[in-house]
């Protein structure tokens, strides 16, 4: 996507704190509980199994439509999206300057809690439920009902590039099982990681006279998550506590490509393929030495931290266009991309770490835990030191070890 294309007004991003609607979801939810006592529970069991919170994992609610007034949406910074997806008559509110979840208006006296998980019939699985799903399975959005009690019904959706709240037919499934099933395969060693990053580029091109960028978008993280699981001990330990309660990795907050300073660019060009837009660019500080552009998939709510090394000065210029030429010497992330590998080629995305997580009966066996950090973003977000196997051979290290490091990501 050329960068003229971008509408910089939109995405001249600026996060700011809205408690007072975050305040009142969490009270939609409280009341929810108390209504659904058996919801109520399993809220309890989530939450204690997995160190998150609720909120985390609510893709979205329906509520009377006479039991909340349209002004008061607005005034919590909820705005109508009439092009949204709907059924039953419903009408859909987004928190667009935020995080926070969606809200749907629909006729009835019937609410509606519906969880973010990452399978519906892994969750149906876990909780022994009977109900039938709707929707395809690998189609856009699928739905069950989990547990209703007085009006109050728990639900359990699943996403595969899709943001809206409808079931429909589906033409695409054998087309989204055949890209997922590329990118799971692609390959991610090269005699150079130049002709690695230009050869995914063109992979990623090819999809698209397949499929949608949503759809498409959506198959590549699910891709990459897996290769990140399959190569790192932490991530399988908080994903088999993930999977222990149905969930997988639905609740997407952001996660983190670590990128050499002259591949930068294929970082970028690439995501744009995927639909990612440029957000804003993010500073580690003056001691840290690195920064990053971040970027977004609006429709999906994917958000990546491309991080750089940084000399002195070159987070005031426009390094996501302009490119960054390579050094001798390596700060935190290029001595991590030396010893790992390109995060899109050898070394793979770490997707989000759950809030809490590494709270709660500890990291794991072998697995130092870290403090919360996330401040820009207000989501406090734990991290694991991320075992990604072996280093590979010295011979990747394009400059001096370091023996010390400044403030850095683990």
């Amino acid at each position: 996507m050329a960068e003229e294309e971008y509408d910089w007004g939109v995405y001249n991003f600026n996060w700011t704190l809205w408690e007072d609607a975050e305040a009142r979801l969490k009270e939609l939810i409280d009341e929810f509980l108390t209504a659904n006592d058996r919801a109520g529970e399993l809220a309890g069991t989530i939450e204690w199994t997995t160190g998150t919170k609720l909120i985390d994992w609510v893709d979205h609610m329906v509520l009377p439509a006479d039991s909340i007034d349209e002004f008061d949406l607005q005034i919590l910074g909820y705005e109508e999206d009439t092009e949204a997806e709907t059924m039953y008559g419903a009408r859909c509110y987004r928190h667009r300057g935020s995080t926070l979840f969606p809200l749907l208006l629909r006729p009835g006296n019937l609410t509606e809690l519906a969880l973010r998980v990452e399978d519906v019939d892994a969750f149906c699985h876990v909780h022994q439920r009977a109900a039938e799903p709707l929707g395809d399975p690998l189609g856009p959005y699928r739905w069950v009902d989990v547990i209703k009690e007085h009006d109050h019904l728990l639900t359990a959706v699943d996403r595969r590039g899709y943001s809206g709240f409808a079931i429909g037919d589906v033409y695409d499934v054998e087309d989204y099982a055949q890209v997922l099933d590329a990118f799971r395969e692609r390959k991610r060693e090269f005699p150079s990681d130049e002709q690695g990053m230009v050869a995914t580029k063109e992979l990623v091109a090819e999809q698209l006279d397949r499929l949608g960028t949503n759809r498409m978008a959506d198959a590549w993280f699910k891709a990459e998550w897996e290769y990140w699981v399959a190569h790192n001990q932490a991530a399988h330990f908080l994903r088999s506590k993930h999977d222990h309660v149905g969930l997988g990795w639905a609740n997407r907050d952001h996660q983190a490509y670590r990128c050499s300073r002259q591949l930068y660019t294929h970082y970028l060009e690439i995501q744009e393929l995927l639909g990612m837009r440029r957000r804003e660019m993010y500073h580690a500080g003056a001691q840290a030495g690195w920064g990053a552009q971040v970027m977004e998939q609006v429709d999906l709510g994917f958000v990546v931290f491309c991080d750089v090394d940084l000399e002195e000065g070159e987070e005031d210029k426009d390094f996501a266009s302009e490119g960054l030429e390579p050094r001798d010497e390596l700060g935190t992330i290029g001595l991590w991309v030396a010893l790992h590998g390109e995060s899109m080629l050898q070394a793979g995305i770490p997707p989000p770490v759950p809030p809490g997580r590494l709270r709660q009966g500890g990291p794991g066996p072998g697995i130092e835990g870290l403090p919360v950090h996330g401040p820009i973003l207000h989501v406090p977000v734990p991290q694991a030191v991320l075992h990604c196997g072996p280093a590979l051979e010295a011979g990747r290290a394009q400059g001096p070890v370091p023996t010390e490091q400044g403030p850095h990501r683990p």
